[in-house]
């Protein structure tokens, strides 16, 4: 039956009878059905609300049909992953059918699903009641010793693992065994996952004896259904080793754990990550059998094998040195029972201790040189520009990758679009030339790399840029989607030719459609998330900063600062970690702070290791270092908070609630960008911040060039900051049409230098002028300002075009000849005994040496416009004017001499005003 038929029988009102209501319903309900087959599940979904009002009109609220429409709608809420939709809808479906159908089984296997939307958001302490009255249904039901039953039991043990309660764990893991050993022949495979739960519970309570009596009882299992060679029967074995190493069973250990090497290399080739994890098992069993584990710190025997070529023998003898990039993420369970920690954690006086034995413990790595081959990546997403861009500057580091993604379907020089769809009034090129020029020219990395691709070696100066196009979908021709993406490449490269080194082309084109989620599209996207993980694991590979060993004081203190919830560690870590993080750690603290709490805990190794330690917290993601700010220099351990912070200050939507000075404050912000202290107090309000903290935000944002205090002579406005980011491109600038207006003047570098002038530096620039030029008189715009030098009677305009800083000035225009003559002599000659220009420069020049240090020692110029080609030419730094204002055009196509106004107005007023 078609659709077309249902639609033209819904065509009606809702004051119907019930017969017709009901039908009218069911033609809703077979609609809903044929848009999930066609996978449109919002109109399905859409078809089924309304089945449900008209259903309402003609049944009882508690009718099992409504259940059934609540439950339809639950279904595709489910499958499309919106988890709190879909437990709203089963709620209501539930609470029917217990006031309709009792304990009726049905209910119970609703209560599974739901059970599945919650154990999908970690939601157990709802999960936990609803296992319970999931399991009084069955128990109601159904046989006791039913299999539904054993699975229930498991579920609610693994809901207790999680929250850390063992021993309950441990009630019910054993009763589902109970029940599978009544019904199951004793070798069924289904009973090897309990034992493994049981013997999981043991270790994690440091019972490592009852752990191996029921991996040993996992094993016989596995053996008599899988054979001795499958893998399953591998990770057993490795997981009774490691039970023996904890008991310093070494030889027993190793036995084991060659067991499992033996089978491994059987299935893996050798250099397989499973079997090197089992090495490294291996030559800690070495290393230790031969000492006291307590002892002191021995040369390391390593363990030779061609698989473990990479691994690197410790350099440091002093704190073991690991590879790992996260190593505190371990499964080995501590020695520390939750009561132990409990008591520790009650004794103020000898926490400190407890916490540095803790450690010993916690980190085997301290009393052993262990090796871990690991990796760690921390990925950050600005998917919107608009809003983090002016945070970006925290997050550069020297040891980073970086993926531009570009939209295919566009022109490098069309202007960009935000989300809502308003212009941003500036180009992708544009956008593209903000990004990498900060990106690249603020790394002050000389380094090259060597990486290996597609089976070539290809050289990059670091850092690398992966570049990447989305939106493939809107380009049907498989041919003209890779034209597009090379010519889109080559016209990047031929504006800022000084990083053709730093981007690498991966040619990888994302489909983004949502909605095609077709066999040959998945094979695609598939395929490319291939490539691009292979592409990044071959440079990630080559970058130095990956083989450097890590001490693992470092990983501790990553352990200590992490302040976000972790599920890694179990009751007994947590109550020590969380006891450390809530006296000590703070969202944002001072180095010196850090350095106390480093101190205390025996991880402080002197004043240059420290600063290292930091910055490889900074560079893996977990902090943000920041040496610069404050007195002391600061540290942001909560880097989302962080985020979240920047984005209440800087991101100015309508002002919807507050007073008419507050929303004051607010058109200020977006016309002039300058903001109060009442204004930063009012949008940080929510976070509930000491003035230490805020104090400590201000700090990082002046640091990062985001904002400038301003100081004036009025009270009022003594608080205030220049915040260049908030100036809206649709305000129109200063009116000009009453001055005399000069030639502008340009000043910036060689394009094969330094190809473009960031927005950052651009309005540090600003904040130097300001500090140059101090007065309250300023107009600051999108990209330009205007600055009154009150002694001199004009202005210097300052704006920023493309990749050069422009400079005009002007004066006002008089009526009488004699007094504007007068005029235009005093600016004249003030402009060539002050000589603003050159300030500027030297400036500019300062800045990019400083902020970019890329581009450390470029030659600044001077440019002026050919009137000829009507492109810039520079002025050599040397220039004298010999012929009036002559120049030669320096451009390599047009080298005609021209006759130069700018010059003139600027560099050639020295026969007029010499004394």
């Amino acid at each position: 039956v078609s659709r077309e038929y249902y639609n033209n029988s819904i065509d009606t009102e809702l004051n119907i009878d019930k017969d017709d209501a009901l039908n009218v319903a069911n033609a809703y309900i077979n609609v809903a059905r044929i848009c999930c087959n066609q996978g449109k599940y919002d109109n399905a979904i859409s078809a089924y609300r309304k089945a449900l009002l008209f259903q309402s009109t003609a049944l009882n609220n508690d009718h099992p049909n409504i259940a059934d429409a609540y439950y339809n709608i639950a279904t595709i809420y489910r499958y499309q992953g919106r988890l709190d939709n879909a437990i709203s809808m089963y709620e209501k479906s539930l609470k029917i059918d217990f006031s309709v159908l009792d304990d009726h089984l049905r209910s119970a296997s609703m209560h599974d699903i739901r059970l599945t939307s919650y154990n999908h958001q970690a939601k157990n302490d709802k999960a936990l009641p609803m296992y319970e009255t999931l399991l009084k249904i069955q128990l109601s039901q159904i046989d006791n010793y039913n299999l539904m039953i054993a699975n229930t039991y498991n579920d609610i043990g693994i809901v207790y693992v999680d929250q850390g309660n063992y021993d309950k764990a441990l009630v019910m893991f054993n009763k589902s065994l109970e029940i599978q050993l009544s019904t199951l022949d004793h070798n069924d495979l289904s009973i090897t996952t309990t034992y493994c739960y049981i013997g999981d519970v043991y270790n994690n309570q440091g019972n490592y004896n009852s752990a191996i009596s029921n991996y040993e009882k996992l094993l016989e299992i596995q053996l008599s259904k899988l054979g001795v060679n499958h893998p399953s029967i591998a990770d057993t074995y490795r997981a009774i080793g490691s039970m023996h190493t904890l008991l310093g069973r070494y030889d027993d250990a190793i036995s084991f754990f060659e067991r499992a090497v033996n089978i491994l290399l059987h299935v893996y080739p050798q250099n397989h990550p499973n079997i090197d994890k089992i090495y490294d098992d291996l030559k800690i069993c070495y290393n230790t059998s031969k000492r006291n584990i307590r002892g002191g710190l021995p040369q390391a025997d390593i363990v030779n094998h061609t698989s473990m070529n990479s691994i690197n023998q410790s350099r440091d003898q002093h704190s073991s040195d690991i590879q790992a990039k996260e190593a505190y993420k371990r499964t080995d369970a501590t020695v520390l029972t939750s009561s132990h920690a409990q008591a520790m954690a009650n004794d103020n006086d000898s926490f400190q201790q407890h916490c540095r034995d803790f450690f010993q413990y916690y980190f085997p790595s301290c009393s052993r040189n262990t090796i871990d081959d690991s990796q760690y990546v921390k990925l950050w997403d600005f998917d919107d520009h608009t809003i983090y861009r002016f945070t970006h500057q925290s997050f550069l580091s020297e040891n980073s990758i970086y993926f531009l993604v570009f939209n295919i379907s566009k022109n490098i020089n069309d202007i960009v679009l935000a989300r809502d769809g308003h212009s941003l009034n500036t180009t992708y090129l544009q956008s593209l030339q903000e990004w990498l020029t900060s990106t690249i020219g603020g790394n002050g990395s000389r380094d090259k790399i060597t990486a290996t691709i597609d089976n070539n070696e290809v050289q990059y100066s670091l850092p690398v840029v992966i570049l990447v196009a989305s939106h493939g979908d809107y380009i049907t021709d498989q041919q003209e989607r890779m034209d597009r993406f090379i010519k889109f490449e080559q016209e990047l490269i031929n504006k800022m030719p000084t990083f053709s080194s730093n981007i690498y082309s991966s040619r990888i084109i994302f489909n983004c459609n949502p909605e095609d989620n077709s066999k040959d599209t998945l094979l695609e996207r598939e395929n490319c998330n291939l490539r691009l993980r292979n592409i990044t694991k071959s440079i990630v590979q080559s970058i130095p900063f990956m083989h450097y060993p890590i001490p693992t004081r470092w990983i501790i203190m990553a352990t200590i600062l992490h302040t976000q919830k972790d599920g890694s560690y179990n009751g007994a870590e947590l109550s020590i970690i969380n006891r450390i993080r809530e006296t000590r750690v703070q969202k944002i603290m001072t180095i010196k702070q850090i350095q106390s709490l480093a101190e205390d805990f025996d991880l402080y190794e002197g004043s240059d290791r420290f600063i290292a330690m930091l910055s490889y917290l900074h560079d893996l993601g977990q902090i943000i270092l920041c040496c610069k700010a404050g007195q002391d220099g600061i540290v942001v351990t909560d880097v989302v908070w962080f985020l979240r912070i920047f984005r209440a200050i800087l991101y100015l939507k309508d002002c919807s609630s507050g007073g008419l000075e507050m929303q004051y404050f607010y058109k200020t912000a977006r016309e002039t960008g300058k903001i109060s202290t009442e204004y930063i107090n009012y949008v940080l309000v929510p976070y509930q911040l000491d003035d230490k903290t805020k104090n400590n935000i201000i700090n990082l944002m002046e640091t990062y060039d985001i904002l400038y205090p301003i100081n004036t002579d009025s009270d009022k406005d003594k608080c205030q900051y220049f915040v260049p980011y908030l100036l809206q491109a649709d305000v129109k600038p200063f009116d000009l049409s009453q001055y005399h207006v000069s030639k502008t003047l340009y000043i910036g570098y060689e394009q094969n230098d330094v190809p473009y002038i960031p927005d950052r530096i651009y309005y540090c620039l600003l904040s130097s002028c300001l500090k140059e030029w101090d007065n309250s008189k300023v107009e600051l715009y999108y990209h330009s300002a205007k600055f009154y030098l009150a002694t001199s009677r004009y202005y210097i305009i300052i704006k920023k075009e493309n990749s050069y800083i422009a400079l005009q000035y002007c004066y006002q225009i008089l009526a009488d000849p004699k007094a504007a003559n007068s005029l235009k002599s005093e600016v004249e000659t003030s402009i060539f005994h002050y000589r603003p220009h050159d300030i500027v420069k030297k400036m500019l020049s300062f800045l990019i040496d400083d902020r970019m240090p890329k581009f450390k020692g470029c030659t600044i110029r001077y440019y002026v416009l050919c009137n000829k080609c009507i492109n810039l030419t520079f002025l050599e730094n040397n220039y004298e004017p010999q012929n009036g204002n002559l120049i030669k055009c320096q451009n390599k196509n047009c080298g005609m001499l021209i006759e130069s106004q700018t010059v003139k107005e600027w560099i050639n007023l020295k026969k007029e005003h010499e004394e």
